[in-house]
């Protein structure tokens, strides 16, 4: 008796850095920001839609519009830990420059909450990360 099997090759699935969920919120945070930014900057003008396309086109440093770009350009140069931190900073109203003015023992309790915050986001990150692989490797099984 001839059985007739198939053999198909199986594919190692890698951890894409861009399928981090706390990379991945913490992006999306920052990104909505600075797209609400742009949208409520290009509302306030009041400026024609072909007047807006060429000043797009014909951005200037001072601009509004390349200073969106060079806000961009920023975040997407920052590590995963600083664009978590500046998500976080976020969600607490506050700015680098406001806890630099903050008293000494006030800064420590806002960096403990952040670093607390932190570690509680890259733990639900990993855990995520581990289900979404049992899950994976569960349905390539099934397969």
């Amino acid at each position: 008796m001839s059985l007739n099997v198939q053999t198909s090759p199986v594919l190692q699935l890698g951890i894409r850095p861009d399928k981090d969920p706390a990379t991945s919120a913490a992006a999306s945070t920052q990104f909505n920001a600075v797209l609400h930014s742009v949208q409520n900057s290009a509302d306030t003008t009041k400026v024609p839609p072909t007047a807006k396309a060429e000043a797009a086109t014909h951005a200037t440093d001072g601009s509004k519009q390349s200073n969106a770009l060079k806000d961009f350009l920023e975040y997407m140069h920052q590590t995963p830990e600083q664009r978590l931190r500046a998500k976080l900073l976020l969600e607490m109203n506050l700015t680098e420059e406001e806890i630099k003015a903050m008293p000494p023992p006030v800064q420590f309790d806002i960096e403990q909450k952040i670093a607390k915050r932190m570690a509680e986001e890259i733990e639900f990150a990993k855990v995520t990360s581990e289900q979404e692989m049992k899950l994976k490797s569960e349905g390539m099984a099934a397969v």
